[in-house]
């Protein structure tokens, strides 16, 4: 009796022995396992990096760029971008074609967005979304190569920025003046009409960034839009308008004859379009005198105003079209009058005297002087709207980035590591039955 006890102790002991160190084997396969599963991983998640790009500016929803134009995230992709984006990434081995396949875009649309949608189609209406948040994928094709995927990203997000800022924003470049600009080409009269036009555009775009923001105030001129403006407008009033009378009054020309032939030629063709506008605004007067007069006993409607008292409602007819088409012609009309009142007083004290001597020499003395108050001005301007700009164009983009890290998949580890033991576990107690049942067989089939 001890001595089967004892044998089946042995037999309990050998197996024992040999569970645990099958136990050791597997759970040492499990480690290996999950180790070269977890790198792979590592590999293919540390190798792609995702940026998000949302637009942040009115029109953006509708699907449009800050110009009015339309909106097309594709452009990311272009040759110009990743040129650029390839230069700042400072990285020999990249090239479009390289990159260009290996970008992916993805629009994000938000869950309120899908429930609106699916409500709209189940009742049978259209509704439209416009998507203003992108995911831009970037996946690094060699991974045996150090990780430069989120350094492809960052240089991207900075080229299609530029490159956005630089298509489809604000400009102002009408600010812009070089005292030095040839004006050689023009007569004395024409160069103050050329700056008197330079003045007045410059005065209309700050006179619209003062209107959008009354209160900004440059951090690096300390100036304010209206301060600027009327910097300008004193310039135009006093030094440029001195500049008119001297030029005017001496008769100053660098060609007298061809001046007035210019000028009589410009009083021809300003008097055409001023017949064909008084012509116009005639035949529609004819128009609104022969129109039923008493069409205006029909066009009021008893409406209801917001005291729910009544009162009669004009409703517009073809005299109101025909009213307003009229005047409009009457303004043009009247606008080339004063053109050509303008230049044939012009032609007239030209005409009538010669040039003062030494008068040719005191205005380039003035027209030296103007322009470079102009530049000044200009400069100042020019580095106060930049500001503006920017502050106002900020946030039309933003950006955001992986954070830049060491990722380690510890928790990637600790699931691939249980799921390889449990499956080694399982299959090795398959094999194990497979095994006795084999056995079992043979031995039955040998008794037999």
């Amino acid at each position: 009796m001890k001595s089967k006890k004892k044998a089946l102790d042995l037999v309990l002991n050998k197996y024992l022995k040999a569970g645990r160190k099958t136990l050791i084997y597997i759970a040492v396969a499990a480690i290996f396992g999950a180790l070269l599963m977890t790198v792979y991983h590592w590999m293919s998640v540390s190798y792609i990096n995702t940026m998000v790009i949302t637009l942040n500016y009115e029109g953006a929803k509708e699907g449009l760029n800050p110009d009015g134009s339309r909106f097309k995230i594709s452009e990311i992709k272009s040759d110009e971008v990743l040129n650029a984006a390839i230069e700042k990434a400072e990285d020999d081995s990249l090239s479009v074609e390289k990159i260009k396949d290996r970008i992916f875009v993805d629009s994000k649309m938000p869950l309120s967005a899908i429930e609106k949608t699916s409500s709209s189609i189940s009742q049978g209406s259209i509704y439209s979304y416009t998507p203003t948040e992108f995911d831009i994928y970037y996946s690094q094709k060699n991974k045996l190569k150090p990780n430069k995927s989120l350094d492809v990203l960052s240089a991207l997000s900075e080229a299609y920025k530029e490159y956005f800022m630089a298509k489809y924003c604000e400009k102002n470049v009408i600010l812009d003046f070089d005292s030095d600009a040839d004006l050689s080409q023009y007569d004395y009269y024409e160069i103050q009409q050329v700056l008197e036009d330079k003045i007045n555009s410059m005065i209309n775009h700050l006179a619209n960034h003062q209107s959008e923001n009354s209160t900004f105030r440059s951090k690096k001129t300390g100036y304010t839009f209206k301060n600027l403006t009327n910097m300008l407008i004193n310039l135009r009033d006093q030094d440029l308008a001195k500049l008119k009378a001297y030029i005017v009054q001496n008769q100053i020309s660098r060609d007298t004859a061809r001046f007035i032939s210019k000028q009589d030629y410009l009083i021809d063709k300003d008097t055409q379009q001023y017949d064909t506008n008084m012509q116009a605004s005639d035949i529609t007067n004819s128009a609104l005198s022969i129109y039923d007069p008493y069409i205006t006993g029909v066009t009021f409607i008893p409406s209801i105003d917001q005291f729910d008292e009544y009162y009669m409602s004009r409703t517009k007819t073809g005299i109101d079209n025909l009213a307003m088409k009229s005047y409009n012609q009457g303004m043009t009309a009247n606008k080339f009058k004063k053109e050509i009142d303008s230049r044939l007083y012009i032609v007239d004290k030209f005409t009538s005297a010669s040039t003062a001597d030494g008068s040719h020499e005191s205005a380039d003395t003035m027209i030296r002087d103007l322009c470079n108050h102009l530049e000044k001005i200009s400069s100042v301007s020019l580095l106060t709207d930049d500001e503006y700009i920017a502050e106002k164009t900020k946030k039309y983009i933003t950006v955001k980035l992986p954070e830049r890290g060491l990722y380690i998949p510890i928790i990637q580890f600790v699931k691939y590591f249980i799921l390889l033991l449990v499956v080694l576990f399982i299959a090795l107690r398959a094999y194990q039955f497979s095994m006795e049942y084999l056995k079992k067989a043979k031995k039955a089939t040998e008794e037999k």
